[in-house]
């Protein structure tokens, strides 16, 4: 097993790989910007000088100049976005590498509103600004860092509990590719904004809005209207009605939109909000679905809820289809015009009811496992960074052999530099026993 200074190393040159890369991603991001705005200038003047002397000329010029500009910015998008990429990269490298090296200013700041409520979590520095939860905790979510803060914090009820989280802790450990695609996409979903991502105010925000699911009968009267006007307008082309005819169902259906619209006034505005949160978050629950498990049991049992059954970007995807809808007829007229013919949005809100609906119900089961999931990702993350710390052994006693109640070897504090660190064997040989260490 490599020891902490081969895992130094490493981070090192793969700090220097993904700065060489960036270096060169933006040169190149310049660089195509540049021919950009050269084909373009270019272009219109070889345009205008050959429209006057040869016609075919400059029409064939314009063309290729569009082709080049296109192709040019085709190149330089891809460029900036694998630049974003490797910067986002290089960042969580460099935070590994702050994590080992106690660099505490360049590490993310400690959890918003955090309070010492139990005993000793000041006293043991496991949470505050210099503490282990801090130089543990790689969760972009506020509930992930929550969650490693509870498990330094509270004792599990069972052994079990404990065994079960060391399992997927060292499932956890060699998947470094996985662990940091996770971090990455988790990123993206705080894209828009600074903060840490905050579960409780989006269920908040979707308990609120479904007062009352829409019922599909709001349907029905817009519906048999629409129906009634394509009738209407047949008999009209056959000549057994005047014109004036279809407009009678057409003057109803508006009327009865201009009635009914109060009933979903909110429609735009839920659906733009709702598309949003769920681009937030669809990096993550995309990665998870698409990644391949292989062998890794633990990680597929615990992440079989993105794959299986109704899958994250299903819905993301309905959802932004339903807000695109939405889109057409924002302006009053044309929406007032599209609904006397069609029963456009009573529809659309009887759809978004039932997304909110489904969101509600299957939202928490998947941030859940997202969220434990970031919790493990971080523990499993400091085992991989100090690969000479070692997991605890929970032996069972027997009535005639009771192992010590506690045992340890070159035991020392986690938050000291290697340098400083002064490491020492510590034994508890009984559950009435009391030890007083000081320093």
């Amino acid at each position: 097993m490599p020891d902490r200074q081969t895992r130094l190393v490493a981070l090192e040159r793969q700090i220097g790989r993904l700065e060489r890369l960036t270096k060169r991603l933006d040169e190149a991001t310049r660089q195509a910007t540049s021919y950009q705005m050269m084909i373009f200038v270019g272009g219109c003047i070889l345009f205008i000088l050959l429209l006057f002397v040869v016609r075919w000329a400059g029409i064939v010029v314009i063309a290729l100049g569009i082709v080049a500009f296109l192709v040019t910015g085709h190149y330089r998008d891809k460029n900036a976005r694998g630049l974003q990429r490797y910067r986002v990269f290089a960042k969580m490298k460099k935070m590994q590498l702050a994590r080992m090296h106690l660099d505490w200013d360049a590490l993310p700041p400690q959890l918003e509103g955090e309070e010492a409520e139990h005993p000793f979590e000041v006293d043991l520095d496991l949470t505050g600004e210099r503490s282990l939860h801090r130089l543990m905790n790689t969760a972009v979510s506020f509930e992930g860092g929550q969650r490693l803060s509870d498990w330094l914090l509270q004792t599990p009820e069972n052994v079990g509990e404990i065994r079960r989280r060391q399992d997927f802790v060292k499932e956890l450990m060699p998947l470094t590719g996985f662990r940091n695609k996770l971090l990455f996409h988790s990123l993206e979903a705080t894209r828009y904004t600074d903060d840490q991502y905050d579960e409780s105010k989006l269920l908040d925000w979707l308990s609120g809005e479904i007062e009352q699911e829409v019922a599909r009968s709001i349907l029905y009267i817009p519906l048999l209207a629409s129906v009634a006007t394509v009738v209407l307008f047949v008999l009209f082309l056959v000549g057994v009605l005047p014109p004036w005819a279809c407009l009678l169902s057409i003057a109803f259906s508006a009327c009865w939109f201009l009635a009914t619209q109060k009933r979903y006034g909110q429609l735009f505005k839920d659906a733009s909000r709702m598309r949003i949160v769920f681009e937030q978050l669809s990096s993550v629950f995309h990665f998870l679905e698409t990644y391949r498990y292989s062998q890794n049991r633990s990680l597929r049992a615990h992440c079989e809820i993105f794959f299986k059954g109704r899958r994250p970007a299903e819905v993301l995807n309905n959802l932004s289809s339903l807000a695109r809808r939405t889109m057409v007829s924002q302006q009053a007229t044309v929406q007032l015009l599209v609904n006397s013919l069609l029963p456009f949005d009573a529809y659309n809100a009887y759809q978004l009811s039932q997304y909110k609906s489904l969101v509600l119900r299957m939202l928490p089961q998947w941030l859940e496992h997202w969220f434990e999931l970031e919790a493990l990702c971080s523990v499993a993350t400091f085992a991989y960074l100090h690969p000479d710390y070692t997991f605890p052994q929970i032996l069972p006693g027997t009535r005639e052999k009771q192992p010590p109640v506690f045992a340890a070897s070159d035991l020392g504090h986690p938050l000291l530099s290697e340098d400083q660190k002064v490491v020492n064997d510590f034994t508890l040989g009984k559950p009435d026993e009391i030890e007083l260490i000081t320093g």
